[in-house]
């Protein structure tokens, strides 16, 4: 994966992770991003699995199609061809398309792994509790609420 990558470049001097943290942000919205992807990755999967149910799977949305417009599309040849190129894929595969689970739960753990490294940069919150009571600052020093838990993961 890419991101993955990204993550590991970041990990291998002090001051990419620098570089990393004046960008966590952009990162940050990087990562939820992939985890979104993969936890509607089910969702998705049962579209394609169950085309003839779009009307059901639409309503679920709170979408309700015009009956006319939903009857053309289920009967709409080059939708229906699509569909038997996705079925004929599925058995060509020998079963199911599965999320890479793993790929993107060693993505999560390299992230983690840099909010950590990222963490040791930082000066600790005692150091500057002083400081931020006399100038009355916001400043940032635990990067905990950037972690991501495997949890959030369909599995």
């Amino acid at each position: 994966m890419a991101l993955f990558q990204s993550l590991e470049f970041f990990t291998h001097k002090t001051e990419s992770r620098l570089i990393f943290l004046a960008q966590i942000d952009f990162w940050d919205f990087e990562i939820d991003s992939l985890i979104y992807c993969f936890n509607s990755f089910n969702e998705r999967k049962e579209m394609w699995d169950n085309s003839i149910n779009i009307e059901e799977m639409l309503l679920k949305k709170n979408f309700i199609p015009k009956k006319r417009i939903l009857n053309d599309f289920v009967r709409d040849k080059k939708y229906q061809k699509r569909i038997e190129r996705w079925n004929r894929a599925k058995t060509q595969l020998k079963g199911d398309v599965e999320s890479p689970d793993k790929s993107l739960l060693k993505c999560i753990n390299k992230w983690n792994e840099l909010i950590s490294e990222c963490q040791n940069l930082l000066v600790n919150r005692d150091t500057l509790k002083k400081a931020v009571e006399l100038c009355n600052a916001k400043i940032e020093c635990d990067l905990d609420k950037y972690k991501k838990a495997s949890a959030n993961i369909n599995q």
